[in-house]
């Protein structure tokens, strides 16, 4: 993901504007991959909820332009690999949302949920999400050699089952994950509170200086009059 590297910089220095620009657009992939991954709504939103609220509070750390991205996408699979003790039945698949009309590509699904986790991931955020090979390698930790690796294994092992319709299979695993964008008046009013909570503590910080400062300047002021008097 390109971001712009004039206001993810005015972002690192706290303009509360270009935190929020930055945040709306890492949002979406993050809301993407925490439902997808997860393949529950209850979980995912968990996910949304604890990588973005970790994650606004980062902005001072935003030394170039793709450190949002690394960030969130890495942080955001580690948490997803946290939460992979719950699972999904097939009631609560986010990618096969009831009611889910054709059998063949539910079972496509969970046969992408029954890979091993890296294969997994590999296959959702390769064919779902479209990272690079480089995104893909940051996201996973790992090289981007190992990740094409997982990629192979995981296409193999679901052409085994999908046969001549894996093409066909993955442009709808495509479309199911895309649809789990969230919509503009989510995202809207999400990244305000949480650019808020993450600005909170440096506002905080800042009345505290400027009242120390007040206090110094009384205590000056005071003891001059002070002076004055005993002279």
């Amino acid at each position: 993901m390109t971001l712009d590297a004039n206001i993810v910089d005015a972002a690192r220095r706290g303009n509360p504007d270009a935190i929020h620009d930055v945040l709306a657009r890492l949002y979406p992939a993050v809301a993407r991959m925490a439902l997808a991954l997860a393949g529950r709504d209850d979980v995912g939103r968990g996910i949304i909820a604890f990588v973005m609220r970790q994650g606004a509070r980062r902005f001072d750390k935003w030394t170039d332009a793709d450190a949002p991205w690394r960030w969130f996408y890495h942080h955001t699979l580690l948490t997803s690999r946290r939460s992979g003790k719950h699972i999904a039945t097939a009631a609560q698949e986010t990618l096969t949302p009831p009611p889910a009309d054709d059998p063949s590509f539910v079972a496509f699904v969970r046969a992408v949920r029954l890979l091993p986790e890296q294969q997994r991931e590999v296959v959702l955020l390769c064919h779902g999400e479209t990272l690079s090979e480089r995104a893909l390698a940051i996201a996973m930790d790992c090289s981007t050699s190992a990740a094409a690796a997982h990629l192979r294994a995981a296409e193999a092992a679901l052409a085994k089952i999908a046969g001549a319709t894996l093409p066909d299979m993955l442009i709808r695993l495509h479309a199911a994950y895309m649809k789990l964008t969230p919509s503009d008046d989510v995202v809207a009013p999400a990244v305000r509170q949480w650019v808020e909570k993450a600005l909170r503590p440096r506002r905080a910080r800042r009345i505290v200086r400027r009242v120390m400062w007040l206090l110094l300047a009384v205590a000056a002021i005071w003891a001059g009059f002070h002076f004055l008097l005993s002279h």
